[in-house]
């Protein structure tokens, strides 16, 4: 444990606000309307840039107990409403480390400021990291100079707006703390005479306030549903888009038209121990075996590519029966946040997750392969859109099933690929065990860290620029969605294919 705040809080100068803005030097302007005026007629590409780094001042954390627990401050935790609240903290705060080695960090917005003997300081809410992480940095600790011209023009017009409500004049205001014999800079003068009744909060910053309120609402809603397995957060620490409104949260795949879901096992097991029984479900099935341990693992022996059959409702075999996994659900916690690289929505854990483990399902629409082929041209057509159809192909090559994640799925849908992933797609068959409908499972093929995104191979085609017609939208892929269009692969793993097929 650091033995005081700075050891966790490194005020970190010329920290980079990269919003595709040219970076620009503000001098301190000398009034009010200077600084309005100012703030209307600059030009950032004709300021120069600040490239000389100067000396490093403290900042101040406004949540002490966020970089150091043992500090009396962090009972701010208790203050959670939900325990999903807290192990979200508690992950950011397993990121500290990470943090302190990153040369910039991105501003989201300013939330606030204030002047401490003759110098500013802007209370920042970083861009990835929650409120409980703003930290109050001098002014010259920051390199991000049109977010901050910006905010003193909407501070300046809110006061003068709460002056003007309030009948109040503000060189009478100026005067009553001029009486001093103590010199004061002007920002220092004006911060002293704000009446004390003024509160000033952002447009940017009541969006924001609005919107972590719809992703809590939300991620109480969703929870419901899940009942705990898993336990779901819903973040966004990076701009201001809202959870998908036309997205419905399901835990089990939906039947489309002209498909049934069969639900009711035609046979199960007599078993005492399943897991030690020849007699056992999987047995009972060529070329299958039992896929789990006695801690509810999958065998190291079990490859890719081999069915998962679990015990059923018809067996005898309770509920505590280890060959009973992806039927009850993942008991992982994670969170569906909005990723910082251009990836729009991932999924990261909250909690470390071993090797092996179960971690959630891929569930949607069970559509025919016809109404699949006719989905998949419709959403080519919108720019930028990723297709959710998942091939249910592991008998029927030719025709298989699809399930549609578009609009109806769990966290699934919210996973993002890699060339190198940290997750593994299983067939699995519970109380059904039509060949053609199995149910497609993820489990993890490392183990995977807290705070970690979590990532499985969409299986898309992945030629080069020239070797594609990206006329050809019905090109078809080894084992998952429907392929459409040229789409580069973001996922930056050192066996990157560079494209993908969506």
């Amino acid at each position: 444990m650091a033995s005081n705040l700075n050891d966790y809080v490194e005020p970190l100068d010329k920290r980079i606000l990269k919003n595709g803005m040219k970076t620009c030097y503000v001098t301190c302007l000398s009034t009010i309307e200077e600084l309005q005026a100012g703030g209307q007629a600059i030009n950032p590409s004709s300021l120069p840039s600040t490239s000389k780094r100067k000396k490093r001042k403290k900042a101040i954390a406004e949540n002490e107990g966020f970089y150091d627990p043992d500090k009396p401050s962090s009972s701010f935790l208790k203050k959670s409403t939900t325990s999903i609240k807290k192990e979200v903290v508690e992950a950011h705060q397993q990121n500290l480390k990470k943090r302190k080695c990153e040369k910039y960090l991105d501003v989201e917005f300013i939330v606030n400021f204030k002047v401490i003997k003759g110098a500013r300081y802007y209370l920042i809410k970083w861009s990835g990291w929650p409120r409980e992480a703003n930290t109050w940095e001098p002014v010259d600790n920051l390199d991000c100079s049109v977010l901050i011209v910006n905010f003193q023009k909407e501070y300046i017009s809110n006061l003068h707006e709460y002056i003007n409500q309030k009948n109040l004049k503000w060189p009478t205001l100026l005067a009553k703390k001029a009486k001093t014999k103590e010199k004061k800079g002007y920002f220092q003068k004006v911060f002293d005479a704000t009446p004390l009744g003024f509160k000033f909060h952002s447009a940017y910053d009541i969006k924001k306030s609005t919107q972590t309120e719809n992703l809590r609402r939300k991620g109480l809603s969703i929870n419901k549903i899940t009942k705990g397995s898993p336990k779901v957060a819903l973040e966004n620490e990076v701009d201001l888009e809202d959870f998908p409104e036309e997205f419905t949260y399901t835990n089990s795949n939906i039947a489309g038209r002209d498909v049934e879901i069969p639900t009711d096992a035609m046979i199960g097991c007599f078993c005492d121990k399943c897991d030690e029984s020849e007699e056992c479900c999987p047995n009972q099935h060529k070329d299958c075996t039992h896929a789990y341990d006695a801690l509810g693992m999958l065998r190291s022996e079990l490859k890719p590519g081999k069915a998962i059959i679990e015990c059923n409702s018809s067996c005898k075999c309770d509920k505590t029966c280890s060959n009973r996994i992806v039927q009850h659900g993942s008991k992982h916690s994670v969170s569906i946040f909005k990723t910082s690289a251009g990836k729009g929505w991932g999924v990261k854990a909250l909690a470390p997750i071993p090797r092996r483990s179960f971690v959630t399902e891929y569930v949607g629409e069970v559509i025919t392969n016809g109404e699949a082929e006719e989905r998949g041209v419709e959403y080519s057509k919108t720019e930028g859109a990723m297709t959710y159809l998942f091939d249910l192909d592991y008998i029927e090559k030719e025709d298989p099933l699809v399930v549609d994640a578009t609009k109806f799925g769990n966290l699934s849908h919210f996973i993002n690929h890699s060339c190198s992933p940290n997750l593994q797609v299983y067939n699995v068959f519970v109380d059904n065990v039509d060949a053609k409908m199995p149910r497609i499972a993820l489990f993890a093929r490392k183990n995977i860290a807290i705070n970690e995104e979590l990532t499985f191979d969409y299986q898309m085609n992945s030629r080069t620029p020239e070797d594609i017609n990206t006329t050809d939208a019905s090109t078809s892929n080894e084992n998952g969605t429907h392929n459409r269009k040229l789409i580069p692969c973001l996922c930056q793993a050192i066996n990157c294919r560079k494209f993908l097929m969506g």
